[in-house]
């Protein structure tokens, strides 16, 4: 499949593909015994970091190489960890302060968890500036526009 036509594969530790207006930014990781993934997509002026299970070794660097893509995430979804001990709680809070994050959603977690609940309380908490957001409900929506989430 790697082969075919308009399939791209994004080996790390960095990845950028361009195309059309569409652009792709990607820092890996190695941690779980396969590759992880964390990608920064620009398209139509908006710009979306989606962390997956990516956990680099050294987020600072990782985040560094994401700095020079640009300076603001408009909606950043992140692993729902606020431990400072963790890693992911970490690299959370190198997102939150390497970019200005217009809102932040934690996933893999159910809709209302109380993971969710701790995720926002301690993050507003920390960075107010952020709009940190989740679902209390399954097929909850959410609109992004004019910088913001409105309900």
């Amino acid at each position: 499949m790697p082969n075919e036509p308009g399939v791209h594969s994004f080996p790390g530790p960095r990845t950028e593909y361009r195309s059309s207006g569409l652009e792709i930014f990607t820092v890996n990781s190695q941690h779980s015994g396969v590759a992880e993934s964390a990608w920064l997509v620009k398209i139509d002026g908006l710009v979306i970091y989606h962390n997956g299970d990516c956990r680099p070794d050294d987020p600072s660097a990782a985040y560094d190489y994401l700095r020079t893509k640009t300076d603001r995430i408009d909606l950043a979804f992140v692993f729902p960890v606020v431990d400072r001990g963790l890693k992911y709680g970490v690299q959370n809070r190198v997102v939150f302060t390497t970019f200005r994050v217009g809102a932040a959603f934690p996933m893999h977690a159910t809709a209302g968890d109380e993971m969710y609940l701790a995720f926002q309380k301690v993050y507003r908490a920390e960075f107010p500036a952020v709009d940190f957001r989740f679902p209390m409900r399954m097929g909850q929506r959410f609109t992004y526009a004019g910088g913001r989430i409105v309900e």
